[in-house]
């Protein structure tokens, strides 16, 4: 009785107020029963379930109303028209559509806008420009971006003059999919129609000259957008300072944030982690770190995006500890677990050598989401650093989608434990899953059956490599192969045309001394080479101050041992010294680069030393690995300098008593990792000097002796970890072009300065 006298309105009514209590059951229970026992709903009654729907973000049930409603206009298509029939209009549309943007439903809030435009003038001219807002912001909530500017280009197919609000749109779709010079056509539009930017204008506004890298244009509109509204507007700062961070500019990110503070803004996660991620992606990784400390005090809740900012500015500066920290107090955090933050943080783990921290990490994280294939890498590169093979081949079965990447690093784990036939069987399984392995991958495999003496599987694995077409840019794989063979005590296959392609430069050198000097005279073949030099500022040999010192430290029967043999000149000086000694000593020196191997046998041939100099092809690990350099009086580092710590540690257990340890270019380019390694185990002497027939480039000579070598080296400090990543970054860079003298300068002098700096605050 009381339903009876309730009415089509007063239901109509009831069904809003359900709307506004969220509770869009009960809505669609009133319309269903007003379809069974009357009155039969209307229009307005239909839309109002529908605002229900949408309130409750219950896209599924908007669509069921919406498809009645269709189907009854069918049914009464050949019937006079009343002023209840049930019609969808454009409200019904676009609360569908809202309903559809709230769910992330962005392929039926497509079908809906279709829909309405085959409905006719009648709905879809009015409540265009709504509809089409509401069915981009579906689309760009699920990043169909691509989608939305096509529904954007539709309706203006239809010359429909859209207002600000559907203008705003297409500019945050132009933003988020990068189409510059169409946003910019939209803004000349605006411009013509006159039309004020509101305060969500604006925010778009900055946030489009941010992603497109035009800083100074997003400062200019946070500027305008002060005088549309007096009180500080938190997103248009945000988007001003994320502005700041893709164009690099740190400084003017701070002072934006500052001025936000002035005018009576409050500090938040999203000002603060643009802020602190404008310093990290410019370098400034200190005042990352300071303002996300800051931010802590205030007690502002650090988001994902302020959290993965600060790891990668602890990463830029190898604090490895505190992105230990910062990792777990994200995991404890209650925020939702974003792999790619842990990624990066067990890439810098990995970076500062903290592998077991790194699989820590990955473990603990496992248990609470599913892994991606980025992070089974992640973890693959830690147990590569921590010899852990068995477990990377358990990393690699657990991955659903294996890629080269992950089979290279299981390949180098197996290398480096001696399961070579691990190593040859991984490689052989990657043209099976239709993955390519390159020349490093090859040279891995190479080197790992050189560990087993099994050369004929090393040289079939090469001639697979060389019938796959896989270039040897950097003749890793032959220098896997020279070492291979050399280590099983079978000669080389490899042609001297070979050599002559990859090294012009060091066979000039070999052409110059055979025509400058007699065969056999080692003293002419010395000068030779020094006069090359003189002329070609590339070579750099140790001649000079540096030899002088090199011969005080040589004994007349010592063995020296020299990692890094180049083209032979510095063995050269040692036999001399020898020679002038009298002794019966004996050189064995290893080089990596068979070509400049190759060139060092001619060299030392040609000036009669090659009796007593043994050129070994290959890395000084892997000589060290199979000891096979025997005890050593003297040893002689002439490499790569960010590998000197390393090569040593392997090498400490062949020091002979009393043997001595000579260090060349500490300096320049740098081993900013030796001096702590070698602090509280070593009796230390530091040489300053110059190159040779270079005096604007100061170099430092290491000579040291063994003290207390059972104790554990030291860590070396965060700082001189960044400079040693650097030192190598422009030796690299060096190799593919020229560097200027005042790159290596700046760089000597930014080394000295912290090398100093670390033994005053390390003396005792």
């Amino acid at each position: 009785m009381r339903q009876a006298r309730l009415g089509l309105k007063g239901y109509t009514a009831l069904i809003r107020d359900y709307g506004k209590q969220s509770a869009w059951q009960r809505a669609l229970d009133v319309l269903s029963q007003l379809r069974h026992q009357g009155p039969d709903p209307n229009t307005i009654t239909c839309n109002a379930t529908l605002g229900a729907c949408a309130t409750g973000v219950q896209w599924q049930a908007a669509l069921r109303v919406l498809r009645c409603m269709l189907q009854q206009q069918e049914q009464h298509c050949c019937t006079v028209a009343s002023a209840d029939a049930v019609r969808p209009d454009s409200i019904s549309f676009n609360t569908t559509l809202v309903a559809c943007a709230r769910g992330y439903a962005w392929a039926h809030a497509l079908d809906v806008l279709r829909q309405m435009l085959r409905e006719g003038p009648g709905s879809a001219v009015r409540g265009i420009a709504a509809a089409y807002s509401s069915t981009a912001s579906a689309c760009g909530k699920a990043a169909r971006w691509s989608a939305a500017w096509a529904v954007f280009r539709n309706v203006q197919a239809m010359s429909v003059q859209l207002d600000l609000v559907a203008l705003t749109t297409a500019l945050s779709i132009c933003s988020r999919s990068q189409r510059w010079d169409e946003a910019f056509d939209i803004l000349d539009q605006m411009q013509e129609r006159s039309m004020r930017h509101d305060e969500v204008m604006h925010s778009v506004l900055i946030s489009l000259y941010g992603r497109a890298g035009l800083w100074v244009q997003a400062l200019w509109a946070l500027s305008a957008s002060r005088q549309v509204r007096s009180a500080p507007n938190v997103v248009a700062y945000g988007a001003a300072i994320n502005a700041c961070e893709v164009g690099r500019a740190w400084q003017r990110a701070l002072s934006t944030l500052g001025e936000f503070i002035q005018v009576g803004g409050r500090m938040n996660a999203v000002t603060c982690s643009a802020a602190v991620s404008a310093c990290e992606k410019s370098g400034q990784w200190e005042h990352a770190v300071h303002l996300f400390h800051q931010c802590s005090q205030l007690r502002i809740q650090p988001d994902v995006g302020m959290y993965n900012a600060a790891i990668h500015a602890y990463g830029t500066a190898y604090r490895g500890q505190d992105i230990t920290r910062l990792a777990r107090d994200l995991q404890h955090s209650g925020l939702p677990l974003q792999w790619g933050v842990f990624d990066s943080a067990m890439t810098f783990l990995t970076k500062c050598s903290e592998w077991q921290a790194a699989l820590d990490l990955y473990r603990a994280a496992r248990e609470r989401c599913e892994v991606g294939s980025s992070s089974i890498m992640g973890a693959l590169s830690s147990c590569m650093l921590g010899n852990l093979w068995s477990e990377a081949l358990s990393l690699l079965a657990s991955a659903s989608d294996v890629d080269a990447g992950m089979l290279g690093a299981s390949i180098v784990s197996c290398q480096r434990a001696g399961r070579w036939a691990w190593c040859v069987h991984l490689l052989q399984t990657m043209p099976q899953q239709a993955l390519e392995p390159d020349a490093n991958t090859f040279a891995c495999a190479i080197r790992a059956c050189g560990f087993g003496r099994s050369w004929e599987v090393a040289l079939l694995v090469k001639s697979q490599m060389d019938q796959r077409g896989v270039q040897d840019l950097n003749a890793v794989a032959q220098s896997a192969v020279e070492w291979t063979c050399e280590v099983s005590r079978v000669p080389s296959p490899v042609s001297h045309a070979f050599y002559t392609r990859v090294a012009p430069k060091e066979f000039a050198v070999l052409a110059f001394l055979m025509e400058s000097a007699p065969k056999g005279d080692m003293e002419a073949s010395i000068r030779a080479v020094e006069k090359f030099a003189g002329s070609n500022q590339w070579l750099k040999v140790m001649g000079g101050r540096k030899s002088r010192l090199l011969a005080d430290c040589v004994l007349p029967h010592d063995r020296i041992v020299e990692f890094g043999t180049y083209i032979g000149f510095s063995s050269l000086v040692l036999v001399r010294i020898q020679r002038q000694l009298q002794g019966r000593g004996r050189v064995i020196t290893c080089e990596a680069d068979p070509a400049f191997a190759f060139v060092a046998r001619q060299v030392l041939t040609w000036a009669g030393a090659a009796s007593e100099v043994e050129v070994r092809t290959g890395r000084a690990a892997d000589w060290l690995a199979v000891g096979g350099l025997g005890e050593i009086d003297m040893l002689v580092l002439d490499h790569r300098g960010t590998r000197y710590h390393e090569d040593l540690r392997l090498a400490e257990p062949s020091l002979a008593r009393g043997a001595r340890v000579f260090a060349d270019n500490v300096l320049h380019p740098g081993a900013p990792l030796l001096l702590p390694f070698l602090r509280g185990r070593y009796q230390v002497a530091v040489l300053p000097t110059t190159e040779f027939q270079r005096d604007a480039l100061e170099d430092w000579i290491v000579i040291c002796t063994p003290l207390a070598l059972t104790r554990a080296p030291e860590p070396a400090p965060p700082a001189l970890r960044r400079l040693s990543a650097e030192v190598d970054a422009l030796a690299w860079r060096s190799q593919r072009g020229p560097v200027t003298v005042r790159d290596w300068l700046a760089l000597q002098r930014r080394v000295k300065i912290c090398l100093q700096d670390w033994q005053r605050t390390a003396a005792p």
